[in-house]
C-alpha cells in the first residue's frame, strides 16, 4: 500500500536537507554599552541577505544586541557596519567596514562594540625614521606655512628650537604610540585648543592603541588643585566619593599631572583648561585626556594599579584592576544609574521651584546625531514662559564646544536689544594652500578654505585679515518674545570654541550672572574658523588644525572669561556630594527675592 504519510514525510526531510547543506550561520553580537534602550539597532552589509541600503534588525538582550544570519556557502568574505536608526536618520560606525573571512565552521559568534574593530598591537610594526621624518615635515609645513596661531604666543624662535629639538629626536625607529607622543607634545606647545592629533579622527588602528586597551584607572576623578578625588568608582573596592589618590604605582598624582600637562592642547596659557582635560568623566561618547596620555607615558605591563590613597584623614592602600573604557562606562552606569549614556542625556530641564527653571546643555557636538535640540529648547523655553518662571538657570559646564548654530538659537531667547559688533577680526596666513598638503587634507563643506585669494582682505604683517566674522554678533537675533526673567549661566575651564563665544557674549551683553570658574579658550581669540584633518600618509595619524583665527583688536590678558562669581568645588563639596555652582545660583535667587 502506497505510504503518503512517509512520502510527505520524506519531502520534507529533503527540503529542510536542501535549506541546510550549503550554508553557514553566523551570530553577530553588538555591545549594547552607549546605546539607548528605545534605539533600533540593525547590520547592513555586501552579501545577501545583508544589503547596504536596509537593516536586518537586531535583537535587544540584556547588554547586547544579536542576530542569527545565514549566508550561502560559496561566501568567503562579508563586508559590514553596524547601524542605529532613528526615524528616517541612519547612524553609521563611523570606522572603515567590518571585514568577516569565512572558515569552514558551519556556525561562528562573533562579539562586537559599536565604532569598534579591534587590532592586535603586540604585532603592529614600528615605525621607521624615515617614515616618521616624512611625517613630520608634512606637520612642520602646516606649523610654518598654514596655522593661524603659530606666533601667536610664541616666538618664531621658540617655534624652530621646538622643531629642531623634536625631530632629532626621530633618529630610530619607534612605535606608534611613542610617535603620538611627540606629535602630541609639539601641538601642545603652540598653544591651541583647536590642534592637536585627534582623539576622534583616527583609523582603527591608532584607536585600538590610544584608547581600546586595559589600561585605564576605573573610576572617575576631579582636580582640587594637586590633589585627584576620586567622583565614581567602577572597581571592586568601590572606592568612596571624596577619596583622594596620592600615588599611583609609586609615582606622585601631582608628578604625574605636571607630566601630562606638556601633551595637552589649550589656548595660551590657559592651565584650568588643560587641568580640566586631565579629568576623567567616564562617558563612553567623548575621550578623556589622561585616559589617552597617561599609559603612554607611564606604561606598565601590570594588569592592576596600586593607589596610595586617603579618605578624611585615614591612609591605605588599594590594588585595582586595570580596565577599558567601555567596561568602566558599563559598570558606572549599573552602579549610578544618573550616568550619562549619550550626548543627549547631557541635556535636561527641570522646574526647582516655583519660579526657578533650571536648563541644562551639557553637549554641542550634535553633528551626526538625531537629537532634535532645536525643538528641545523651543520647547523648553515655551514652559518657562508658561510658568512664568522669574529666574533661569543655564548649565554648560559639561559643554566642549560644536554646533555654533545651538549658541544662536540659545541667545534668540535671551538678547534684550541689538547685539553689539565684534572686536574680534578674522586672520589667516595663507592666500593659496599649498598644493603639497592637499591630498592628505579632508574636512567638511565645499573646500572653500584652499583660495582665500577672492575674499575682501588686507596684509597685515604675516596675517591676511578677513572682513568676515563668524562670531555670535554677525547672526539675527530678532525673536518675537523676549524673556522677563534673571538669567544665571554655570560656565567651567571646558568652555572652548562655540561656548566660549557664548559665554563671551552673554558677558559683554549683560545678559546675566556668570557663576563658575574661568572658562577655556582666551581674550585674544581663539583658533577655530574651519577646522581641517591632515591624515599623514605613513603613520596613519590624523591631525586636527584650523585655518582661520580670531584675533582681538586690542591686547587682552592671557586668560580665558572670569565669571561674575568665582566658585569652584572643595574637596569637602564634593565628599557631601554638593554642587557648589548650583547651590551658589540658588542661593542668590534667594536673596534677591528677599
Amino acid at each position: 500500500m502506497f505510504n503518503f504519510k512517509m512520502v510527505f514525510a520524506l519531502v520534507l526531510t529533503g527540503v529542510s536537507l536542501s535549506m541546510s547543506i550549503g550554508q553557514r550561520t553566523v551570530t553577530f553580537h553588538l555591545d549594547a554599552t552607549g546605546i539607548k534602550d528605545n534605539s533600533i539597532v540593525g547590520i547592513r552589509g555586501n552579501t545577501s541577505p545583508l544589503k547596504w541600503d536596509k537593516s536586518l534588525k537586531m535583537r535587544r538582550n540584556t547588554d547586547n544586541y544579536s542576530i542569527e544570519i545565514s549566508f550561502d556557502e560559496s561566501v568567503s568574505t562579508i563586508e559590514f557596519k553596524y547601524v542605529i536608526e532613528k526615524k528616517k536618520d541612519v547612524q553609521w560606525e563611523y570606522t572603515e567596514n567590518r571585514v568577516l573571512n569565512l572558515d569552514d565552521s558551519k556556525d561562528t559568534s562573533l562579539y562586537h562594540t559599536m565604532n569598534y574593530i579591534e587590532v592586535d598591537i603586540d604585532n603592529l610594526e614600528p615605525l621607521s625614521t624615515d617614515q616618521m621624518l616624512k611625517d613630520f615635515a608634512l606637520v612642520k609645513r602646516i606649523i610654518l606655512d598654514v596655522h593661524p596661531g603659530t606666533y601667536r604666543y610664541r616666538t618664531k624662535e621658540e617655534i624652530e628650537n621646538i622643531l629642531d629639538e623634536l625631530q632629532n629626536t626621530l633618529k630610530s625607529e619607534r612605535s606608534i604610540g611613542a610617535f603620538y607622543l611627540t606629535l602630541s607634545k609639539l601641538l601642545a606647545y603652540i598653544q591651541c585648543d583647536h590642534t592637536f592629533v585627534s582623539y576622534y579622527n583616527q583609523n582603527s588602528t591608532i584607536k585600538t592603541v590610544i584608547h581600546r586597551q586595559k589600561d585605564k584607572l576605573p573610576f572617575t576623578f576631579k582636580w582640587v588643585g594637586d590633589a585627584m578625588v576620586v567622583l565614581k568608582d567602577a572597581s571592586p573596592e568601590k572606592i568612596k566619593r571624596g577619596t583622594v589618590i596620592t600615588k599611583i604605582d609609586g609615582v606622585s598624582v601631582s608628578k604625574i599631572k605636571d607630566s601630562l600637562m606638556d601633551y595637552i592642547r589649550a589656548d595660551g596659557a590657559n592651565n584650568s583648561s588643560r587641568m580640566a582635560q586631565l579629568e576623567i568623566k567616564g562617558y563612553q561618547f567623548r575621550y578623556d585626556g589622561f585616559d589617552v596620555f597617561y599609559p603612554l607615558l607611564f606604561p606598565s605591563s601590570k594588569s592592576t594599579f596600586e593607589l596610595e590613597a586617603n579618605y578624611k584623614g585615614e591612609n591605605f592602600v588599594l590594588h585595582v584592576p586595570k580596565i577599558t573604557r567601555i567596561e568602566r562606562s558599563k559598570i558606572l552606569k549599573q552602579r549610578f544609574t544618573d550616568h550619562p549614556v549619550s550626548r543627549e542625556d547631557l541635556w535636561d530641564f527641570a522646574k526647582l521651584s516655583d519660579g526657578v527653571s533650571y536648563l541644562k546643555m551639557g553637549s554641542s557636538t550634535f553633528f551626526n546625531d538625531s537629537f532634535e535640540w532645536k525643538e528641545y529648547l523651543k520647547n523648553v523655553f515655551k514652559e518657562i514662559r508658561k510658568g512664568k518662571s522669574k529666574n533661569i538657570i543655564i548649565d554648560i559646564r559639561e559643554n566642549e564646544g560644536g554646533l555654533d548654530a545651538i549658541s544662536e538659537e540659545l541667545v534668540k531667547y535671551m538678547l534684550k536689544g541689538s547685539p553689539q559688533s565684534s572686536e574680534f577680526i578674522s586672520k589667516s596666513r595663507y592666500l593659496k594652500f599649498p598644493e603639497s598638503i592637499k591630498p592628505f587634507i579632508s574636512s567638511w563643506g565645499d573646500p572653500w578654505y584652499f583660495d582665500l585669494q577672492d575674499k575682501e582682505y588686507t596684509k597685515d604683517g604675516d596675517y591676511y585679515s578677513f572682513q568676515e566674522s563668524e562670531n555670535l554678533e554677525s547672526h539675527d537675533h530678532k525673536i518675537s518674545k523676549k524673556l522677563k526673567a534673571d538669567i544665571y549661566l554655570l560656565v567651567s575651564p571646558i568652555n572652548t570654541s562655540a561656548m566660549f563665544y557664548l559665554t563671551k557674549f552673554f558677558k559683554e551683553h549683560q545678559l546675566g550672572t556668570l557663576i563658575g570658574q574661568e572658562t577655556a579658550g582666551n581674550l585674544n581669540g581663539i583658533n577655530g574658523g574651519q577646522i581641517l584633518f591632515l591624515e599623514l600618509p605613513n603613520s596613519g595619524l590624523t591631525i586636527d588644525f584650523p585655518v582661520i583665527g580670531s584675533f582681538s583688536s586690542t591686547k587682552m590678558e592671557n586668560k580665558g572669561i572670569s565669571p561674575d562669581i568665582l566658585v569652584s568645588a572643595s574637596l569637602r563639596d564634593i565628599q557631601n556630594g554638593k554642587d557648589i555652582e548650583l547651590e551658589t545660583a540658588l542661593s542668590i535667587i534667594e536673596s534677591r527675592s528677599q
